[in-house]
């Protein structure tokens, strides 16, 4: 009995560690942007994400579902998670970096955020929120505990040789420089430091180190996707003692399709309610009074519908995922709505714009 208890200790200090390793390593490369230049990147996970993918994607078998193929070993893996992190910071750098303080971090939380999108939504790429599963992980053919070990030293070597690196960098003259551009970046400038330059290189290396971290986090769990169950669960615990409704489905794929399902419902709505304003113009009739009719019925749905365009970031770019899987005519019937609702709108504005040239008094 002593002796499982000391193991289940052991095995859990080995992760314990192992996942302290893992962040230290995403430290370090946070070290170079925050600590030496003094970039605020609030976008970590992005670049964590952007090595995390490219290293599944080199080191995974072929699959139909994302994309891959190529079975390269782990150590190319986490080489081509540094690069693609890095290629991909640069042209942010370039764009963001001009930034100060507070603006920086929100700025780089949007590209974060843009980054997640991208790799959720390209289902080609990435395999949208089923993920990459199956990872190759280093030693894993090893028996209970080594293969944890030795992963363990592995981390823990890495992480060394990054410290390692880092510290002889701060205190070149590089390091300096960088430590000048943090303190004053304009006194740096005037000194002839190119300031840009500078903080550039940081941002990318930083940004590669991130990668790398990502990359390790993947070959470890073995896979690359969505929020697993119980993480989900645990959050809309959480939300609900906060008074928010909450609900979370079988299946990643049951969650994006309600979203989908949910934002098409309204456009359907609109879409009737501008049938119904073509009908009511057809006659010579109020949509307000004869909407006003609806109030009555008691299984009509709560929510009256104004017939306007169907806009929005959400509703028609949702139909228009939907109509990608299937030619439904009732989703063309909505787009086809929408598109007579634009052109009869652009039409009045003509005829009212038309009214206000002509002179009071004259005819036409």
């Amino acid at each position: 009995m002593f002796s499982g208890g000391f193991y289940g200790w052991g095995m859990y200090l080995i992760s314990l560690l192992t996942m302290g390793g893992l962040y230290a390593v995403l430290a370090l490369g946070l070290n170079i942007q925050w600590g030496f230049t003094g970039l605020f990147n609030a976008g970590i996970a992005g670049f964590f994400a952007i090595g995390a993918y490219a290293s599944a994607i080199l080191t995974t078998p072929e699959s139909p579902n994302h994309l891959g193929g190529f079975a390269l070993p782990v150590p190319v893996g986490l080489v081509g998670s540094m690069v693609a992190a890095g290629v991909i910071a640069w042209p942010i750098g370039r764009i963001c970096l001009r930034l100060r303080s507070d603006y920086l971090a929100i700025a780089t939380i949007g590209i974060a955020e843009i980054l997640r999108l991208v790799l959720k939504n390209e289902l080609w790429l990435t395999s949208g929120s089923r993920g990459i599963t199956d990872v190759p992980r280093p030693f894993e053919s090893w028996p209970t505990p080594w293969w944890q070990l030795a992963y363990l030293i592995l981390v823990a070597l890495i992480v060394l040789a990054l410290y390692l690196l880092i510290e002889r960098g701060r205190r070149a003259p590089w390091g300096r420089a960088m430590r000048a551009i943090r303190e004053n970046s304009e006194s740096a400038a005037a000194a002839g430091k190119d300031v840009v330059s500078f903080q550039l290189e940081a941002f990318v290396l930083g940004s590669m180190i991130m990668g790398l971290g990502g990359a390790l986090m993947t070959h470890y769990t073995k896979f690359i996707g969505a929020t697993d169950a119980a993480s989900g669960q645990l959050a809309a615990k959480h939300f609900q003692s906060m008074g928010l409704k909450t609900k979370v489905l079988s299946a990643p794929e049951a969650t994006e399709l309600a979203k989908l399902t949910e934002t098409t419902y309204f456009g359907l709505m609109i879409a009737w309610a501008q049938e119904v304003e073509r009908y009511c113009n057809r006659v010579n009739q109020d949509y307000a009074e004869v909407a006003s009719f609806y109030d009555e019925i008691k299984f009509f749905p709560p929510v009256k519908y104004f017939p306007g365009v169907i806009g929005g970031h959400c509703v028609m770019p949702n139909i228009e995922i939907l109509s990608k899987f299937d030619n439904s005519a009732l989703l063309n019937a909505i787009k086809m709505s929408n598109q007579a609702k634009v052109a009869l709108d652009a039409s009045k504005k003509v005829k009212a714009e038309d009214r206000k040239e002509v002179p009071a008094g004259s005819v036409r």
